[in-house]
């Protein structure tokens, strides 16, 4: 009987045929390369189950290193390569692209690529790895070729990736999960495409850091956005300039912030790459930080190299602030400001690596002339976590300002960590670093701007201030603003006796230190100013300035202290160094040749003022001492005038300064114990003066006498007074020789 097919029966056998197809297509999982080397793609004997089509690919078979070229365009699902020899896939004639709509599951000891342009046909996991736990984390796989799409790329695997593209059509952004993205190549700043790059790190057996590496000796300015994705406590996410980019600059003008699954991570900055060798390059962030946590407990850290913060929102909300380390290069950090940015974050010491030598890491500014930068944080001298400790660490922290007139005010304490294992670091002021500006141009840079310390109560830190160049300004109203070591103006070099300067400059309220210092001399270079200036202990003698509130000393050069001695020696170096003041010196005290002295402010500016020597004062051959005359009180609002506790030694010019008519009357310049030696020469001027009409006439140990034609003078040397008579007008004098003839005189 002859059967008839409904039409719902036909339907139901095309069904099954279709499932049946639709069978056989699903076990066709993948294609396999043949042969043992590299070949054409497009040409099917070279494949087990045919050329792949929207199914997987698999390499297993080489023995021998080989380019796989593709004659047309592909489509994958999944590359997977397994073999230990090396296997570059590459456009063949034309530019025929290789769609990847899964990923790439790289699992070898050696390194592959892809010069062809890729076309993301979905969201991809890329997942370079190692074959038997043999090849370097820090080499893997390269993609050179264009990667285009709106899919995401995510990284995972031991072994790194390199990515040198064209990638202006990709849109889709890296997710890191583990280990190393390097930016390689000559394209534009388009590297990593337009999306977000995330970092992403997951757990596994070994490292659960992740990081972007910038590896070609090109600079490059990137858009993406960032997040800090870190789902495994401690992982460290890392920007790093890298061996290859030496004297580059590496801009990230994106926002960075924290993602939602963001776990008690660390975002690290390593502009050098500490595994991969030494780079001196820059990182610049100008883009907007105001994402980042603000309650991120760790830290941002940076480990040799050079980090700008090129905008105010640049500045990460971090509540440990940045912490600077020295590189296994022996290179220190340097975290600039690079305008009048205010910046809340501390500034910390880590010392995970030993420095070597008076290598420390630098924070500073670059804002311009008339302008301050401000840290509201602390500066701490030692690493705030205990395990990365070790002796010999970072000798201190280099704070300095670059351009002559501007500021960088420091706000916050200067402290050192309770575990510090390094008990006296030092502050440097102004220390020459080393600094990448531009793509290929590095040099070092010295620093000629002022830092202000300016916590009200000072600062609690074993160690000292060095003023290498620059201005240091003082504003504490107690305690030390420089901490309990030595303050020195100069830098000091190994094995020295001398802290020397000749550039140098303080000014503000108090200065003091008291700690023992092995330098037998403290040369200060061009000006300090301050209501007290303090140095004890080897050096116990200088005491500049006393606690009242109007005190007022400049130093307008070098100053020298011989520890032993007690000395104090102004204008050793030089021939124009200069003392004014209205305080206490302790120790005993030369004006040495070319040099002056005086008291109050600078002369011919008023400010009369009486400076106190309680030691000895000697001065020089060719020295000066300058005072203004003002009025017949002997200091303020007066005469500048001095008292010497110890012996005074005469020498060099007595020079007056009138601003107000001359008075007759007797001026104590000098209130002293013993005096000796003699003026060798006097001078008058000023507004209300006239110029000597005779030279002075000089008796050792006795004084001098000089006259201008309208007053008389004469200084006594035992009495340090100067005697002011009028001289009687010609009608006098013919009065009195007159009364002379008649025999009354």
């Amino acid at each position: 009987m002859k059967k008839i097919l409904t039409p719902n029966r036909k339907a139901s056998l095309s069904l099954l045929a279709l499932l049946s197809l639709m069978s056989a297509g699903a076990v066709q999982a993948q294609s396999t390369w043949i042969p043992t080397g590299g070949g054409s793609w497009n040409t099917p004997a070279n494949w087990v189950n045919g050329i792949p089509f929207n199914t997987d690919a698999t390499f297993t078979n080489a023995t021998a290193n080989g380019t796989i070229t593709l004659d047309a365009a592909q489509s994958v699902n999944t590359l997977a390569i397994t073999s230990n020899l090396i296997h570059n896939f590459s456009t063949g004639a034309g530019t025929n692209l290789l769609t990847i709509n899964n990923g790439i599951a790289y699992n070898s000891s050696v390194n592959g690529s892809i010069t062809a342009g890729i076309v993301l046909g979905g969201n991809n996991v890329w997942n370079i790895d190692r074959n038997a736990g043999v090849g370097s984390q820090f080499s893997g796989f390269t993609v050179s070729g264009a990667i285009s799409g709106a899919f995401s790329v995510t990284k995972s695997g031991f072994r790194s990736i390199t990515i040198s593209g064209d990638n202006s059509a990709f849109s889709g952004g890296f997710i890191l999960q583990r280990e190393t993205i390097f930016i390689a190549g000559a394209a534009a700043n388009n590297t990593l495409g337009t999306g977000e790059f995330r970092f992403n790190s997951v757990a596994n057996p070994t490292t659960t850091n992740v990081n972007l590496s910038h590896n070609i000796a090109q600079s490059k300015t990137y858009t993406n956005a960032f997040v800090n994705d870190n789902t495994v406590s401690g992982s460290v996410a890392s920007i790093q300039v890298g061996a290859q980019t030496n004297l580059r600059r590496m801009e990230y003008s994106g926002a960075f912030s924290t993602g939602a699954g963001f776990n008690n991570a660390i975002l690290a900055i390593s502009t050098t790459g500490v595994s991969l060798g030494v780079g001196e390059g820059t990182t610049v962030f100008s883009g907007n930080w105001s994402g980042y946590a603000a309650t991120n407990a760790n830290a941002i850290r940076a480990f040799g190299g050079s980090v700008l913060i090129n905008s105010a929102s640049s500045i990460a909300p971090t509540a440990a602030g940045y912490e600077l380390g020295v590189s296994g290069a022996n290179i220190g950090s340097k975290l600039i400001l690079g305008a009048d940015y205010t910046m809340g974050n501390s500034v910390s010491l880590q010392n995970s690596i030993a420095a070597t030598g008076n290598v420390r890491s630098s924070f500073g500014a670059l804002n311009a002339a008339a302008t301050t930068a401000t840290l509201n944080g602390n500066v701490v001298l030692g690493t705030p976590n205990a395990a990365l400790t070790q002796a010999g660490g970072q000798p201190g922290i280099n704070l300095f300002s670059q351009n002559v007139g501007a500021t960088l005010a420091i706000n916050g304490e200067i402290i050192g960590a309770a575990n510090d294992v390094a008990t006296a670091r030092n502050v440097l002021i102004n220390e020459a670093y080393t600094y990448t500006s531009a793509d290929g141009v590095s040099g070092l840079q010295t620093p000629a701007g002022t830092v202000a310390l300016t916590r009200a109560t000072g600062s609690n830190f074993a160690g000292g201030v060095i003023v290498a160049n620059g201005t240091l300004l003082v504003n504490n109203t107690s305690g030390s603003a420089t901490g309990t070591g030595t303050l020195a103006v100069g830098r000091v070099s190994a094995g020295a006796t001398n802290i020397t300067g000749t550039t140098s400059a303080i000014t503000g309220r108090q200065i003091s230190s008291v700690n023992t210092v092995t330098a037998t001399t403290l040369q200060i270079g061009q000006s300090v100013s301050g209501t007290g200036i303090a140095v004890g202990s080897v050096i116990t003698a200088i005491s500049l300035g006393n606690a009242a509130a109007n005190s007022i000393i400049t130093l307008s050069a070098n100053v020298t202290a011989a520890g032993v001695a007690n000395n104090l020696s102004f204008g050793a170096l030089t021939t124009s160094a200069s003392l004014f003041g209205t305080g206490a010196i302790s120790g005993p005290t030369t004006i040495n040749a070319g040099s002056t002295l005086g008291a109050g402010a600078s002369t011919g500016l008023g400010g009369e003022g009486l400076l106190t020597f309680a030691s000895t004062l000697a001065l020089s051959g060719t020295s000066i001492t300058a005072l203004d005359v003002n009025g017949t009180t002997r200091g303020a609002t007066g005469y500048d005038a001095f008292n010497v506790a110890g012996a005074l030694t005469y020498g060099g010019t007595l020079s007056l300064f009138f601003n107000a008519p001359i008075q007759a009357g007797t001026y104590n310049f000098f209130d002293s114990l013993t005096s000796s030696g003699n003026f060798s020469s006097f001078s008058v001027a000023g507004t209300s003066a006239s110029l000597l009409t005779d030279s002075p006439l000089f008796t050792t140990d006795i004084g001098f006498t000089a006259t201008n034609g309208l007053f008389d003078f004469a200084f006594n040397n035992a009495l340090g007074e100067l005697s002011i008579t009028a001289v009687p007008e010609p009608s006098a004098y013919a009065i009195l020789a007159g009364f002379a003839s008649l025999g009354f005189v």
